[in-house]
């Protein structure tokens, strides 16, 4: 343990100076460190919502990110509960906001469980990240 003695006012300041430029310095440089990781295309929201529970089948499935999509190497797929895909395959990244993409969905789509898998390359930070997220579609009576 170091102990720093301080025998009058005058030479006090100094040491708590320093160590308070210290903490600052520190927490500077964690704050350089965090902020660049945190930049990926995370998905915000989506239509329908995570864990949503619908009446009536979704016609076209859309996800909010928080940053700017590259169109060639992001997509929406919609899965059935025995894994079968069952979108029509169209995805677009909106061109008047390129964080947000959608797919269709066929048409006839049954009551059951059903995942959306997503994958985002950014083009802020070009990380590539990969998540799901489960929504059902109920039966007519709501069961």
């Amino acid at each position: 343990m170091v102990r720093i003695a301080a025998t009058s006012l005058g030479s006090a300041v100094p040491v708590r100076l320093l160590l308070l430029l210290a903490v600052f310095a520190g927490v500077g440089l964690y704050l350089a460190g965090v902020l660049p990781v945190s930049a990926h295309a995370l998905l915000t929201s989506s239509d329908p919502q995570v864990n949503a529970r619908l009446l009536d089948p979704p016609g076209r499935l859309t996800g909010s990110f928080t940053e700017p999509l590259d169109a060639e190497l992001s997509y929406l797929q919609v899965l059935d509960g025995s894994g079968a895909q069952v979108d029509t395959g169209d995805v677009q990244v909106n061109p008047q906001n390129a964080r947000e993409m959608s797919v269709g969905v066929r048409e006839g789509l049954g009551p059951g469980f059903y995942t959306v898998v997503w994958q985002t390359l950014s083009t802020v930070d070009g990380h590539l990240l990969r998540g799901s997220f489960p929504f059902t579609v109920l039966n007519p009576d709501g069961s």
